[in-house]
């Protein structure tokens, strides 16, 4: 699950209880990171990456395509305790 807000990294510990994987952030993210973000995500996922590896692509394209040199550190992914 990725939850589409900014200082979401409270909620998504709250899901992380009960889904497997969430993607939330850790502070305010601009429009365009998050885009590139989603764009890198599902295509890793497309081409069969495994969440932890879509997740760092997806950090790359951010980082790639943005001006702001930490955009991708705002990014958080969180995983189900077993």
């Amino acid at each position: 699950m990725i939850l589409n807000a900014c200082f979401s990294k409270s909620q998504a510990q709250v899901v992380a209880e009960s889904i497997p994987v969430v993607v939330g952030t850790q502070a305010k993210i601009g429009d365009d990171e998050a885009i590139n973000f989603s764009v890198g995500f599902y295509q890793g996922l497309g081409e069969g990456l495994l969440y932890d590896d879509a997740f760092e692509l997806g950090r790359v394209q951010v980082s790639f395509n943005s001006d702001d040199e930490d955009a991708e550190e705002v990014l958080v992914l969180l995983k189900k305790s077993v």
